[in-house]
């Protein structure tokens, strides 16, 4: 789905037909159809319980998008905000969303992310190595960062900011818990290739970083990706992303 918002309110269209998402005049039928049907193919997302979204039309804005009875579809009917089958993630579709990826650090060139007993490492790695691949989940105002081998997600769940050498995990992690959203900034896209930077979304000044990186400070350093207050204009906060066939 293509999620095109402005003020909160959206057309949801389908990626691949192309069509968007309509209520029916009955006021609880969902269909879609090819061309935008005015009110009918208006959305409104509302704010729902701890950052998740509610979905309303605006033809009919007494009920909300929800899979309340469990049959395996989406409807539209009456339903409580508070209610869990009716809260919605909103998320993006980009060239960078469609595609997996290595990532890179901008500065030290040798050094790739991957996952190794359940924590963030770089370092060289090989070809075709799902550890090191990485799926990038796009939201509205951040990313989450998961692995392609075992699904966990890149955070800082636990973390001492103050510890300059504490490790990044890459672990199972509750959607809405923020410690696992990254903002990106300095995105700049290319054929083949994304440089960005990721802002800690739980910590707005703490940036992933390798600048305690152990291939340049033999003997006392880490070789475990960092999160922590560093200036953004530092070498070792740049990532590229490499996209890969999948």
């Amino acid at each position: 789905m293509d999620c095109k918002c402005k003020k909160r309110n959206c057309n949801i269209k389908n990626l691949k037909s192309k069509k968007y998402l309509t209520l029916e005049k009955d006021g609880k039928t969902l269909s879609s159809s090819p061309k935008f049907e005015d009110l009918a193919s208006s959305w409104s997302i509302k704010e729902g319980v701890e950052g998740y979204k509610v979905i309303k039309n605006l033809s009919n804005i007494m009920s909300s998008l929800n899979i309340e009875s469990n049959k395996g579809i989406i409807e539209y009917s009456n339903i409580s905000l508070e209610n869990t089958n009716s809260q919605w993630v909103i998320a993006v579709s980009s060239s960078i969303s469609n595609s997996y990826v290595t990532i890179q650090n901008g500065y030290r060139s040798e050094n790739y992310i991957y996952e190794e007993d359940g924590k963030a490492k770089y370092g060289k790695i090989k070809d075709n190595d799902f550890n090191a691949q990485w799926i990038i989940e796009e939201y509205e105002d951040y990313v989450k960062i998961k692995n392609r081998a075992t699904g966990h997600y890149i955070n800082i769940e636990g973390m001492d900011p103050t510890n300059l050498l504490d490790i990044v995990k890459a672990g199972d992690i509750a959607g809405n818990n923020e410690n696992g959203k990254w903002i990106l900034e300095n995105k700049i896209e290319n054929a083949k290739t994304i440089s960005v930077k990721f802002k800690s979304k739980a910590r707005a000044f703490d940036y992933l970083n390798n600048e305690n990186s152990k291939s340049a400070n033999p003997g006392y350093y880490t070789d475990y990706i960092q999160c922590y207050d560093i200036p953004s204009n530092y070498g070792t906060t740049n990532w590229i992303l490499h996209k890969i066939s999948k």
